[in-house]
């Protein structure tokens, strides 16, 4: 009987070992497709308009402790100058506005849709009050640059600010006009030459 009962409590423990080893290693699995980028090409980017018009996209910007992300639904993708380039509008409201002003790189993140909330909140609450970015429930990571990104992030677009323009309220049209009705204040337009893009599936 004792026997049985040493057996018995022996392939338990040895049950329980493999299975803790188990969820190690699926951990470690997870943890390890979590970490990893490839790189793509900038014209391998999906479809611009569905990135942002569809798409939860963040802007990161800044250095040390001074970093800020907001929410954004207006962009562009294309060619200027013989580079591939991402343009951004911004508006001089935002923490991110004096952020991008002065410095020279930006990053665009893209969220799969688990990620909403954490975007929501992100568009709706100012970098100057604290850090929104860890109330947001957001783990910061660095590109290669150096440049803030995400780890929930599956798309980041690096770029290199190389110009950047305020609209001028005469030259709008009516529909644009409208849509500053809301005292967000003047965008301005980002350029950015891309430098890098990496993805994760």
């Amino acid at each position: 009987m004792k026997k049985q009962v040493l057996m018995i409590a022996i392939a338990a423990v040895a049950l329980f070992t493999a299975c803790q080893q188990n969820k190690g290693e699926q951990a470690a699995s997870k943890s390890e497709t979590k970490t990893t980028w490839t790189k793509i090409e900038p014209q391998d980017i999906e479809n611009p308009i569905h990135l942002f018009a569809e798409r939860h996209v963040a802007i990161a910007t800044g250095k040390g402790d001074s970093v800020n992300a907001m929410t954004v639904s207006h962009g562009s993708i294309g060619q200027l100058w013989r580079r591939p380039v991402i343009s951004i509008y911004i508006s001089s409201s935002r923490y991110t506005h004096e952020l991008l002003m002065n410095n020279e790189y930006f990053t665009v993140n893209a969220f799969p849709e688990e990620c909403d909330s954490a975007l929501q909140y992100l568009g709706t609450h100012s970098g100057r009050d604290g850090n929104k970015l860890s109330a947001a429930g957001l783990t910061l990571e660095r590109t290669g640059l150096g440049n803030p990104t995400f780890s929930e992030a599956n798309l980041v677009i690096e770029c290199r600010k190389i110009y950047a323009e305020p609209f001028v309220r005469e030259r709008l049209d009516s529909t644009a006009l409208s849509m500053l009705s809301n005292g967000t204040g003047m965008h301005t337009m980002f350029v950015g030459e891309i430098v890098n893009v990496m993805e994760r599936k």
